[in-house]
């Protein structure tokens, strides 16, 4: 009967993984779509780290938590990094023109680069959410969350501080 109940409970915990890996907050739930430049979205967001980073705070100036962000922009690079130990997975930079002298970098799980080219006009669907509280971070340390964050800044749970967005939250428009 007890390994019924620790094989059932392995099977919820897998489905939750495997549905939800960026658990940082609910992606699902939605509440209204806010259309932005990626200059707007690098503006309308902002995160204060302490000293010794174990408090960060985050505010998001242009929506409220549970709306997504919609955040287009024309593609000025693409880079695939299938060989990144640090991480340990495959993932695409890909560096959104804000301004004619600067741009706003993001991250992508996979390889992204077959699909998405410099020059394209892309859109990237991000959601906010309310966090509070303590959080395993990448590096192995834990960090005190407060405001608004993105989902995306979650990897399976883990605070990544740089977002590390799921590859099928960007398109081509």
């Amino acid at each position: 009967m007890a390994a019924i109940i620790v094989a059932a409970a392995i099977l919820v915990a897998a489905l939750l993984i495997a549905l939800h890996p960026f658990d940082g907050g609910d992606r699902d739930s939605q509440g209204g779509i806010v259309s932005l430049s990626a200059e707007e979205f690098a503006n309308g967001i902002s995160v204060t780290v302490n000293e010794d980073y174990t408090a960060v705070q985050g505010s998001c100036s242009v929506a409220d938590s549970g709306d997504v962000l919609a955040v287009r922009g024309n593609v000025g690079e693409v880079d695939c990094v299938d060989s990144d130990l640090e991480v340990g997975f495959v993932y695409t930079y890909v560096s959104l023109q804000k301004t004619e002298e600067d741009s706003l970098e993001l991250f992508f799980t996979g390889n992204l680069s077959g699909g998405i080219q410099a020059g394209d006009t892309v859109e990237v669907m991000l959601h906010v959410v309310d966090c509070n509280g303590l959080y395993n971070t990448f590096w192995g340390a834990q960090v005190r969350l407060s405001g608004e964050f993105l989902a995306e800044d979650f990897y399976y749970g883990v605070y990544v501080s740089q977002p590390m967005i799921p590859g099928d939250l960007i398109r081509v428009i």
